[in-house]
């Protein structure tokens, strides 16, 4: 016997801003808040791109090809 069984699945969390890669500090120098920017101080296509390398790393780590999209 099969039974199948729907489910709604919560969509990702849309973060409100993106956080600036920084290079470590030494340890001495205490904690340091990561530099950010809030989603609105961005252009769309910086946008665009960010949306665009979230979804290839969520399909890689799916270990899934993505689906052709339509135009």
């Amino acid at each position: 016997m099969k039974v199948k069984i729907e489910l709604d699945l919560k969509a990702f969390k849309t973060p409100n801003f993106v956080l600036v890669c920084t290079s470590p500090t030494e340890r001495q120098e205490g904690i340091k808040e990561e530099m950010k920017f809030n989603l609105t101080e961005l252009d769309s296509l910086t946008l665009s791109e960010l949306c665009d390398q979230f979804r290839e790393d969520i399909f890689k780590k799916a270990g899934k090809e993505q689906p052709p999209q339509s135009v």
